[in-house]
């Protein structure tokens, strides 16, 4: 029911029988990858949080970016009620890193 309603998965806009399964391919693999997300990267009941949930307190957020040569910065509002699950999620991160590239 996740992927239907996540990812609008359900929703098949082409005629075309190829064009439609590749779509529900992408689907999954955007499931599968944010199923690995909330398995490595989060901790405790945070691991439960639905697609929806993990959009709208994670991944949609208003900041400010600026590259160098070496680095990306990401500015985030001090203010923001989700900084503790920002905070979880890169320690998760670096922690989901560490174990795969060493």
């Amino acid at each position: 029911k996740e992927i239907k309603l996540g990812f609008s998965a359900s929703r098949m806009s082409c005629f075309s029988y190829t064009a439609n399964y590749f779509r529900l391919v992408i689907h999954g693999l955007a499931y599968n990858l944010v199923n690995l997300f909330r398995q490595a990267c989060l901790k405790g009941t945070n691991k439960l949080l639905q697609i929806g949930t993990l959009r709208a307190q994670l991944f949609k957020v208003g900041a400010q970016i600026k590259t160098s040569a070496r680095r990306v910065w990401v500015h985030l509002s001090s203010h923001w009620v989700y900084w503790n699950l920002w905070d979880e999620a890169c320690q998760g991160i670096k922690k989901f890193k560490a174990y795969c590239f060493t």
